[in-house]
């Protein structure tokens, strides 16, 4: 079994350069870049080896700024269908937001101290935010679940700003998993063997128990 470890510090830290990860995530078809959600609120760009123009560890320049809170799951856009999405991904967190971002270059890297914003905030939740991810086969769709034991789904073609038909389940949810055309839960502790699979066509959003 192999096993790597990879120190990550940021130097522009007021009292101390370690970094407390909390979720990561890699864009597809990627094996040596990554990005990082941390317990501050911020997201990083990091690097398993050292490549053109970067270090191994964080990238020390871009700092992703929009979390007020702990960043508690990291989903980036599939490479599917005939446009590349790729380089957007989404964040979550403990205050009660998911936001959708897009990475910068890596054939670009930064020389000096940039801040990158989120393109939009989600602000439905109705509690902590535990995961969010992409729909495996339709680009503009993607479920979140919070602590209130909420599952929703949006399509971001339909409205970005009223979700889509949810799920109260009486469990906790904790985190969501993909699979070949679904989008689908784990409840915490144990409980029946029942799974919401989420079904997402081109226009109506389709929901049902397995």
């Amino acid at each position: 079994m192999i096993q790597e470890t990879l120190e990550l510090v940021y130097a522009g830290h007021n009292k101390t350069g370690e970094v407390a990860i909390t979720t990561l995530d890699f864009p597809d078809n990627e094996t040596t870049a990554f990005w990082v959600g941390t317990e501050e609120g911020n997201i990083y760009q990091a690097n398993r080896y050292d490549r053109a123009g970067a270090k191994a560890g964080l990238n020390q320049y871009d700092v992703y700024k929009g979390h007020s809170g702990p960043i508690t799951g990291l989903s980036f856009h599939p490479l599917i269908g005939p446009v590349d999405f790729s380089d957007l991904f989404l964040s979550c967190s403990v205050d009660w937001t998911v936001k959708l971002w897009r990475s910068k270059s890596l054939a670009k890297p930064s020389t000096t101290s940039q801040t990158v914003t989120p393109i939009y905030s989600f602000d439905e939740a109705d509690d902590y935010v535990y995961d969010v991810k992409w729909h495996p086969a339709h680009p503009a769709v993607f479920a979140s679940v919070d602590g209130s034991g909420k599952f929703d789904l949006w399509n971001l073609n339909v409205d970005t700003e009223v979700r889509g038909p949810g799920l109260r389940f009486m469990l906790y949810l904790i985190r969501l998993h993909v699979g070949a055309g679904c989008v689908y839960h784990r409840e915490c502790g144990t409980c029946a063997q029942q799974v919401a699979m989420g079904s997402q066509r081109r226009s109506a959003c389709h929901l049902r128990w397995q």
